[in-house]
């Protein structure tokens, strides 16, 4: 996927997707906590390292500065809510369909208004107990194809299906564990199925995978930097 340089922020037509990637800022983190909500602040509090406190603040004033200017509203004034099992929403929105994933220092958002959407950024560093994971949450054919894959590749192998289900349980807002071994990621998606799935590798040592709601789309990739940041 090519990355364009995100000079504006715009709201996607209506068959199109926009995935922004950017890296965590920490510089700024001390002008963002003005845009979060008084939950937000309160859930960054709570976090143990401060590391994972900045990272918390950048990623969600990041996404507050996205659907603002999608909205045409400061970042403070979005009204993010959250539906029964957690999956993020702004009411009145003509459409606007987000979802947003981090790992260290990468955030990772897709904004649409084809359908629901969700999407998953992994390092890509070899997971401990890996195998153990699989044999649980795992379906048949994702096993098999893990227990296939040469030794060098099967951690990669491995984070493949797991963004590949992240993405697909979190567009479809399903509660994580009870769906996850029902999804085989593994097989194709049939040539009737009305949704759209893409892996891709966002930055250096990362993997992410998007599932959304529709097809055909247009996908385009975002690189987002702090200049378009309103006030940053």
């Amino acid at each position: 996927m090519l990355w364009e340089p995100a000079t504006t922020i715009a709201t996607p037509e209506p068959g199109d997707v926009h995935l922004y990637r950017a890296a965590v800022d920490h510089a700024i983190i001390p002008n963002l906590w003005g845009t979060l909500a008084a939950d937000e602040r309160a859930r960054a509090e709570r976090l143990i390292f401060e590391r994972d406190r900045r990272r918390f603040v950048f990623a969600r004033a990041g996404l507050r500065q996205l659907l603002g200017d999608c909205l045409r509203l400061a970042p403070a004034a979005v009204a993010i809510q959250t539906a029964e099992r957690g999956k993020p929403f702004v009411a009145d929105s003509d459409g606007l369909q987000f979802n947003m994933a981090h790992a260290q220092d990468q955030v990772l958002y897709a904004l649409t208004r084809s359908g629901r959407v969700g999407v998953d950024i992994e390092s890509l560093v070899p997971p401990r107990d890996f195998a153990i994971i699989a044999e649980r949450y795992f379906a048949d054919q994702e096993r098999a194809a893990l227990a296939a894959a040469p030794e060098s590749d099967r951690w990669r192998t491995f984070l493949t299906f797991w963004t590949r289900k992240e993405a697909w349980v979190k567009a479809t807002g399903e509660g994580v564990w009870d769906a996850f071994r029902s999804v085989d990621t593994a097989a194709p998606l049939a040539p009737d199925d009305a949704w759209t799935r893409c892996d891709f590798e966002p930055a250096p040592n990362h993997l992410a995978a998007l599932a959304v709601e529709g097809t055909p789309l247009t996908l385009r990739g975002f690189d987002l930097t702090v200049r378009v940041w309103r006030g940053y």
